[in-house]
């Protein structure tokens, strides 16, 4: 089987263990990290799988029959996030990235300017653009309660997300590239509950947010290509329907195989 194979088998196993766990309550991570680099695998079928320590703005809903339409609470939090980058035609690269909390992300990014990963120097400057999108849904059982104080133990989830980005990259160093992007990202959740023993049964509601982001980051190489660490900050705009505005920054970490 060819390396491809593998690495796709591994990121799947890796990413069927995530959906293994569950919260009691409905959250959702709005990502602001992706280590998305705009420079494109050098050939169809190669590419890059990552690991990274992955942040945004969590949402959580914790509704009751009093209060079931209510604005949720809104904190920093991390996942641990797998991505998987593949070059498909020249310098045309499909990328899925997961995270437990979050609907998957599977997007096209195609270069515009610069060389490939491979072939990059020194002074080398990069452009791409990236388009995508996902969604999930998941049916949440509990014996006691899914919300504190209430009565709901069965709810469905269902989230979906679109997503597009510019990236500018340079190679300040032989095996360093400095990149920065811009992006925008909107985000859905539905939460519907599914309890006969409610009266709130067959009930629905929906949010929404449209995130603005920006981040900036240094991708360092070993010498042969292989494998790369990345360090990333970036900053994020949320505004999910009902809440107010928010405004947060993080730093992220990245590391990853280059085949």
């Amino acid at each position: 089987m060819s390396i491809v194979g593998l690495t796709v088998i591994k990121v799947t196993n890796l990413l069927l263990l995530l959906l293994l766990f569950s919260c009691a309550e409905v959250r959702t991570l709005t990502p602001s990290s992706r280590f998305i680099s705009p420079e494109s695998a050098h050939d169809t079928g190669h590419g890059s799988v990552q690991a990274f320590y992955q942040m945004g703005t969590e949402s959580t809903l914790n509704a009751n029959e009093n209060e079931f339409d209510k604005p949720m609470d809104l904190d920093a939090s991390a996942r641990f996030s797998m991505g998987l980058d593949v070059n498909i035609y020249e310098k045309i690269n499909l990328f899925y990235f997961t995270n437990q909390d979050s609907a998957p992300l599977f997007g096209m990014k195609y270069q515009l300017m610069g060389p490939n990963k491979k072939e990059a120097k020194k002074g080398d400057q990069s452009l791409a653009i990236t388009l995508g999108g996902g969604g999930s849904s998941e049916a949440r059982e509990d014996e006691n309660a899914i919300f504190d104080d209430s009565d709901f133990h069965e709810v469905r989830v269902h989230r979906n997300l679109l997503d597009a980005s510019i990236i500018y990259g340079k190679r300040i160093e032989e095996r360093v590239l400095w990149y920065s992007s811009v992006q925008i990202t909107q985000h859905r959740l539905h939460v519907a509950i599914e309890d006969d023993s409610s009266s709130l049964n067959g009930e629905s509601i929906d949010y929404q947010t449209t995130n603005l982001g920006a981040a900036s980051g240094i991708m360092l190489y070993d010498k042969k290509g292989r494998f790369h660490f990345a360090i990333e900050a970036s900053y994020q705009k949320t505004k999910w329907t009902k809440n107010d505005e928010s405004h947060r920054a993080f730093i992220n970490g990245a590391m990853g195989f280059n085949w």
